[in-house]
């Protein structure tokens, strides 16, 4: 099974004389100067099933947190769960196989999951239980890590990500991991850039 749920990140780590190869490297070190530690990147919700996705990301220039809200009708109003995913990062070299692109790893530390409404508590804690726990409770995090959670298994913590990001005229994308590179090991980092693009908000 796919690492579900997988939370990508930036690092703003603009002072080690990180060597600039491109034009497009440039301006992704450019701006990540110029980012605060506020700043989130968020993909446009999107329906998956019977529920609504909107992922976003912040971050500083040692970690990251990634969020996904769950919404329970299309206009993405009512937030009927959160799943959090917080790591550490570490940049590497410029990416081979993408233009413009930087390799990056990040650590897991923690991976959690939080119902907001009384009928997610109910969903979860019914038929066996959500990611097999059926003590959840309305507004408190749980943790998720290394649980498998409906058809995935969330991310580990301890484990490493490897990965790689480019930098658009005013979005982010991140490696496709659906293929052979799913990027659990150096040698499986993403050779190219997923579709999603994160806008920042």
């Amino acid at each position: 099974m796919k690492i579900q749920n997988r939370s990508v990140a930036l690092l703003l780590l603009v002072s080690t004389g990180f060597a600039l190869g491109s034009c497009g490297q440039a301006q992704l070190l450019a701006t990540l100067t110029a980012l605060s530690a506020a700043t989130a990147w968020t993909k446009d919700c999107a329906a998956t099933g019977s529920k609504y996705y909107r992922a976003s990301h912040t971050f500083t220039s040692t970690a990251m947190t990634g969020t996904t809200t769950i919404y329970s009708d299309s206009t993405c109003a009512t937030v009927y769960a959160v799943r959090t995913n917080v790591a550490t990062i570490t940049q590497g070299a410029a990416s081979s196989s993408v233009s413009g692109g930087i390799n990056y790893n990040f650590t897991w530390t923690s991976i959690t999951e939080t119902p907001k409404t009384a009928t997610a508590v109910t969903d979860y804690n019914g038929s066996g239980g959500f990611c097999g726990s059926t003590s959840w409770a309305l507004d408190t995090a749980k943790s998720v890590s290394g649980l498998t959670c409906g058809t995935g298994i969330r991310p580990t913590n301890g484990a490493t990500q490897y990965d790689v990001l480019a930098l658009g005229s005013n979005y982010l994308q991140f490696g496709d991991t659906s293929g052979t590179n799913t990027g659990t090991t150096d040698a499986l980092r993403p050779t190219s850039l997923a579709t999603a693009k994160y806008y920042q908000q």
